[in-house]
């Protein structure tokens, strides 16, 4: 419900923050002398930043509190209470260490676009709904922190619901530590898939569900694996329909 008349200035709002700082460089004595060059080095090396440095960097009062809100909703950007009292954000797009994975393990999930494209950004994304649906359950469950990098994430959305993601050649592969969440996990990520998709990227994205079968560890499509109402990700004949819907994002979360 927000138009926008000089389209420009959300361009330059937005990339005051999403940057790549070696070419487009901050005023380094300038934020050396507002005591932000720690709040600057998190932000560029970790993609967790301040609301001290977001102030900043725009700031009018009320174009802080629109961006935070826009981001939020095109999720660029969820809140990262993992690092003391003071308000952080996680901002994934700014997420630029790979990571060397060996061995993982969990079951997998696979969401597959090498029939089609996986634009930038979309994994960047699914990790910022991840950590907006971890929050809703932080303060009833002991969690671990969230490890995030620019190809892999992994999650704790519950006690004994691990999860991690992996960015491979056009596809996003996701592994469900205890199988006994196959069902709900599927669930989940299909819907975040989805809402991404709605609210995001015009509906322009198409993709296939691969889902592992755990006696021959192949991977099988999702129609198939229905049909067969494949174990564990279909029990006791149970189908749940995604929902993605253009509700708000918080209501979208409580539902998951």
């Amino acid at each position: 419900n927000i138009i926008v008349l000089k389209p420009q200035w959300l361009i330059d709002g937005l990339t005051k923050l999403i940057r790549d700082d070696s070419l487009h460089m901050y005023n380094i004595a300038e934020i050396k002398q507002v005591g932000l060059m720690d709040a600057l080095n998190s932000t560029f090396d970790k993609a967790i930043t301040t609301r001290d440095f977001l102030e900043y960097i725009w700031q009018d009062s009320v174009e802080i509190d629109f961006f935070v809100d826009l981001m939020k909703r095109t999720m660029l950007l969820s809140e990262w209470p993992y690092s003391g009292n003071e308000k952080y954000y996680l901002v994934p797009s700014l997420l630029r260490e790979n990571h060397q994975v060996s061995q993982i393990s969990g079951i997998r999930c696979v969401f597959d676009f090498t029939d089609t494209f996986l634009p930038p950004g979309v994994f960047e994304r699914v990790i910022s709904l991840c950590v907006a649906h971890a929050i809703k359950y932080r303060e009833t469950n002991s969690q671990q922190i969230p490890e995030m990098y620019s190809n892999f994430a992994s999650f704790e959305f519950d006690r004994g619901f691990s999860c991690t993601l992996l960015l491979e050649s056009g596809r996003i592969i996701i592994r469900i530590e205890n199988p006994e969440f196959s069902s709900k996990g599927l669930h989940i990520f299909q819907s975040m898939f989805l809402k991404l998709n709605a609210d995001v990227m015009g509906k322009g994205l198409s993709w296939k569900v691969l889902l592992e079968d755990l006696k021959t560890h192949i991977l099988v499509e999702h129609s198939e694996a229905q049909s067969r109402q494949l174990l564990p990700w279909f029990p006791n004949g149970e189908i749940t329909s995604p929902s993605a819907t253009m509700i708000n994002l918080e209501s979208f979360l409580d539902g998951l």
